[in-house]
């Protein structure tokens, strides 16, 4: 479990904090960072699968 995969992409709960430039000039593995999703909530929110 990590916030930021190997490859700089940030997971939802970051979206804000990275919107606010707190990441800026940021990278990780020499890849700079972005939102994953692109950044489209509706595609977050639809891969998301509920428990049974």
């Amino acid at each position: 479990f990590g916030l930021i995969d190997v490859k700089g992409t940030l997971k939802y709960a970051l979206w804000e904090s990275f919107d606010l430039g707190v990441f800026q000039g940021l990278s990780r593995d020499g890849n700079p960072l972005k939102k994953s999703f692109n950044g489209e909530f509706e595609q977050m929110f639809n891969s998301v699968k509920l428990p049974k």
